[in-house]
């Protein structure tokens, strides 16, 4: 099954996430196949973290253009895509494959405007919902529309993200292919202590019932809802702590609202307050999934969290939103509990588990449910679609 082909991968910056780890994993992972893969990134901002380290040690080749990064600039999207534009002529791959929004409109183009290689760009997610107001949500559906009719197939990554892009008839649905995330299950195991001192670090007693969340701080992930949600938990359960990692713009805004919920009559709880916490980047962040009792996922929108992946397979019971594909990673709520875009049902859906003793082996069949995500979301599974994929493709 060897192919001896050129892979250009195109990703927009290497943040801390779950696409960045994607990338990097299949830029190695698809050696075994005979596929060669420069993988092209801008640099996050320094308050999403960054994966670099992490693609060193899987010796990834990565060139990183420091114009590519998530905000519209005419005049650095111009040098970015003229410098891909260039890299592709000298480099001439067999497939330019791009992923998320930026990278994708950049990196088409600039395959439009070489030798037209065969075209792939994955949807992680999507930005037709609960991002932007109605007009640049039609822009950008109009934007992808017209690069989809160029290329020449579409990866998803869940069902649910492929019946969105039907429905808005961003893409036919002949181009479409899911193919679910998979991840290197030994690296994984072996970040995902059997125990963390992040709870003895917090000075959390062992009573103590952790629920948590991570990832960038912005207006998509919703925390506020997470706090407005569990706040009021946390004043009625004094065993219960709230603890948000990550950083981002809206990080000071929240914290201002952890305030104003702990205030009764105009004074400070500060017993609640100190049990509601903030913590910057931890990388990797799978080592302490143990501390927590449960993972809350508040997002307006999500493609698939690795996050709560990686707390289905530690072992950890996930409450999340009903967005995205959430559906399809927890099974319709029969690997976790999906809820409404209300906070009075997150914080029901998290009192259940409480009151029924979350961290039991009974609830969920959460080992079962381990096992069963392991093989789902292997790695191995990624690479063999992925490549029979890319020689569909080329034949």
């Amino acid at each position: 099954m060897k192919s001896g082909k050129k892979i250009l991968r195109i990703y927009s910056r290497l943040n801390v996430g779950g696409p960045s780890y994607h990338v990097v994993n299949l830029s190695r992972g698809l050696e075994q196949y005979g596929y060669t893969t420069q993988l092209l990134v801008g640099r996050p901002p320094e308050w999403e973290g960054d994966l670099f380290d992490y693609a060193r040690d899987q010796m990834t080749k990565v060139v990183v253009l420091e114009e590519l990064g998530p905000k519209i600039s005419i005049f650095n999207d111009l040098i970015v895509f003229l410098k891909i534009v260039y890299l592709m002529i000298c480099e001439k791959p067999d497939i330019v494959h791009t992923h998320t929004f930026k990278a994708g409109l950049l990196g088409r183009l600039a395959a439009l405007v070489t030798f037209r290689p065969t075209i792939v760009h994955t949807y992680h997610g999507h930005l037709l919902s609960g991002y932007w107001g109605r007009v640049r949500t039609f822009i950008l559906g109009s934007i992808e529309r017209f690069l989809n009719h160029f290329t020449d197939a579409v990866v998803v990554v869940s069902e649910k993200i492929k019946k969105d892009l039907e429905t808005l008839h961003v893409c036919p649905i002949e181009k479409m292919h899911v193919i679910e995330l998979g991840f290197n299950m030994d690296y994984l195991n072996c970040e995902i202590a059997e125990t963390s001192d992040l709870r003895f670090k917090l000075g959390i007693p062992k009573s103590g019932i952790v629920i948590g969340s991570a990832g960038r701080m912005v207006p998509i992930k919703n925390y506020s809802l997470f706090l407005q949600s569990l706040v009021p938990l946390a004043k009625e359960n004094p065993l219960v702590y709230l603890l948000l990692v990550g950083d981002g713009p809206c990080r000071p805004a929240l914290e201002k609202l952890a305030d104003e919920l702990c205030q009764t009559e105009g004074h400070m709880d500060h017993e609640l307050r100190s049990r509601i916490l903030f913590l910057d980047w931890i990388v990797p962040f799978q080592r302490h999934l143990k501390a927590f009792n449960i993972y809350v996922c508040s997002s307006k929108n999500e493609g698939t969290s690795v996050a709560v992946i990686e707390s289905l397979i530690s072992g950890v019971p996930v409450v999340s939103t009903d967005v995205g594909g959430m559906s399809d990673v927890l099974g319709n709520g029969l690997r976790g509990k999906l809820v409404p875009q209300r906070a009075n049902c997150l914080r029901t859906a998290c009192q259940e588990l409480i009151m029924t003793n979350s961290r039991s082996d009974n609830f969920y069949n959460l080992k079962e449910i381990a096992v069963q995500t392991q093989c789902r979301f292997d790695q191995e599974r990624l690479f063999l679609e992925l490549a029979h994929l890319y020689k569909e493709l080329l034949c």
